[in-house]
């Protein structure tokens, strides 16, 4: 008599990790559940600007976007859901007279990498039709691998597919312990009863160091909070995401006392929102005056316009970071048999997602490491 209870994986955590991982699995006939403590995309994946930045990536992260990109447009052929999904162009600037040298060399790592962009000095911009402030020295303009979406519905698009293909997907259930045999997976113990297993996926995001720490395993992983601000609508701009070049050195935490940048991203509807701040302070999961005056004031300084416009609401995320070296970590923990690891994306968990899904799920199913997850595996950390 088959066990109602068992299953082939269990994933946990409801982001779009976590759903990409579920969706990837079941649709190659793999019987999954997923288990979310709380409601789909609840925590970081719902708390983010929703831009995909696929154009800009360094080594060892090529691959991955180049994986991520391909997913996506397959994915927005196959999901049958509008989620939102649309390409748009960016522009990365420069702000600070010290920054120029890193805008340039930005410049040549992305065409080193053929993306396709151009390089705008600042007569080029006066010139133009993106209204920005004259505090903007110099931009790149990238006009491909460069998308937005909706994250709640595209998680959801994951989600409602990977139950097509047979998943079962549990709110609200959360997990207590996972048990062990002779250092393999067992089974998971939850709210809502035993469930039965050989392998384990760890997509728990900011949690996801508790959900280790029940097979013996510790790994790195902090929340980093980031600070976002929603706008009323404008007139749709030239540039729908524009971002200062600080970011590039606070997503890396290269400076750890450099926690503010800016971000503009431009929704179909006509809504800004605007980052963002990155602070290591727990899991303290609120808005702040300083930095919603800091993020303010920063935007106003790269799109002047926005002045006399009002800000609607505002919302925090808890990005997952990996203080090792920042990056994610991805695959079979090594340690204890059936325990995969697919955490610590931080901020590109959007960016990410698909990617790190498929390439869990081939993994899983066909027991061979992948040659993209190489630099990202937990053993690294050992």
């Amino acid at each position: 008599m088959a066990n109602n209870n068992y299953y082939d994986v269990i994933v946990i955590g409801g982001g779009i990790i976590g759903t990409s991982t579920a969706y990837f699995l079941s649709k190659q006939g793999v019987k999954v559940i997923l288990l979310e403590q709380n409601q789909l995309c609840s925590m970081s994946s719902g708390a983010n600007q929703a831009g995909i930045t696929l154009s800009r990536s360094i080594t060892p992260f090529i691959e991955l976007s180049n994986l991520s990109k391909s997913l996506y447009i397959e994915l927005n052929n196959n999901l049958d859901t509008d989620y939102e999904f649309e390409r748009i162009d960016y522009l990365l600037c420069s702000i600070n007279k010290e920054d120029d040298n890193k805008l340039k060399n930005t410049y040549s790592e992305l065409i080193n990498n053929n993306s396709k962009c151009t390089y705008l000095d600042r007569n080029i911009l006066n010139s133009s039709n993106y209204k920005l402030g004259d505090s903007v020295r110099n931009a790149i303009l990238i006009n491909d691998g460069i998308y937005i979406i909706w994250p709640f519905k595209f998680v959801q698009a994951l989600a409602n597919s990977a139950i097509y293909y047979g998943a079962k997907i549990l709110n609200y259930t959360k997990v207590k312990k996972i048990n062990l045999n002779n250092n393999s997976i067992n089974s998971v113990t939850t709210n809502v009863g035993e469930f039965i297993t050989s392998c384990v996926v760890n997509a728990a995001g900011i949690f996801s160091n508790n959900i280790s720490n029940m097979v013996g395993i510790n790994i790195p992983i902090i929340p980093i909070k980031g600070e976002v601000i929603v706008t009323e609508a404008t007139k749709i701009h030239n540039c729908r995401y524009i971002m200062d070049i600080d970011y590039l050195k606070n997503e890396k935490m290269q400076d750890k006392s450099n926690k503010f940048s800016t971000t503009l991203m431009q929704h179909k509807n006509g809504n800004w929102t605007i980052g963002t701040s990155r602070e290591n302070c727990g899991y303290i999961n609120s808005n702040s005056y300083e930095a919603m005056s800091v993020i303010a004031k920063r935007a106003v300084n790269i799109l002047p316009f926005l002045k006399n416009k009002y800000f609607l609401r505002s919302y925090t995320g808890l990005r997952p970071y990996c203080s090792y070296d920042g990056k994610p970590i991805i695959g079979n923990s090594e340690v204890v048999k059936g325990f995969y690891l697919a955490t610590g994306h931080d901020g590109s968990g959007i960016k990410f997602g698909p990617a790190t899904g498929k390439l869990i799920a081939n993994e899983i199913i066909s027991g061979k490491v992948p040659d993209i997850t190489i630099p990202f595996r937990y053993s690294r950390l050992l």
